[in-house]
């Protein structure tokens, strides 16, 4: 896997033709434009999609043309996937999604570490432990001023005050 500008890459084969790839991990689906589907030599059938497809955080449904199932090869590793084909323009690029570059061996997801909610519950308080300050007395005690409450919460500070009071 490469890194272009910052974004990982990787050359893989479609239909035994060398493709350039995006690797997204956030991807739930795997992307090819029609450029590249147009290049094919023996092009895979493709089927007609109604398969809603939106790039990240965007609201604008991309334009797809349909989805077809390929052999798709990286290194010694072969599988067969499906790519939805987008008709996009000279911006746009081929994207692998993060199930099936793991399948490829291109990435590797690590499972978190989870720790019992017993461990974490209250106020992280130690009991039953006395704790002896070390306190230099020569040392000059120091005043600081207070932090000022910034504008736009002082309101609600002073509600909450309020209904402390009452």
């Amino acid at each position: 896997m490469k890194s272009n500008k910052g974004v990982p890459t990787a050359t893989i084969k479609l239909n035994n033709q060398t493709v350039s790839c995006v690797v997204d991990t956030g991807a739930s689906e795997n992307l090819i434009t029609k450029q590249t589907f147009d290049r094919f030599r023996k092009k895979p059938v493709l089927s007609p999609s109604s398969t809603a497809i939106f790039s990240y955080n965007s609201e604008q449904k991309l334009s797809v043309l349909g989805c077809c199932a390929t052999n798709t090869t990286h290194k010694e590793n072969k599988i067969f996937a499906k790519f939805y084909v987008v008709d996009g323009n000279k911006s746009c690029s081929n994207l692998l999604s993060g199930a099936t570059s793991e399948k490829l061996g291109l990435t590797k997801f690590l499972n978190q570490i989870k720790v019992p909610a017993e461990l974490y519950r209250g106020f992280g308080k130690i009991k039953n432990i006395k704790v002896k300050l070390h306190i230099d007395d020569k040392v000059q005690p120091r005043f600081q001023a207070h932090r000022r409450i910034p504008y736009h919460v002082r309101k609600d500070l002073e509600k909450e005050l309020k209904c402390l009071e009452e």
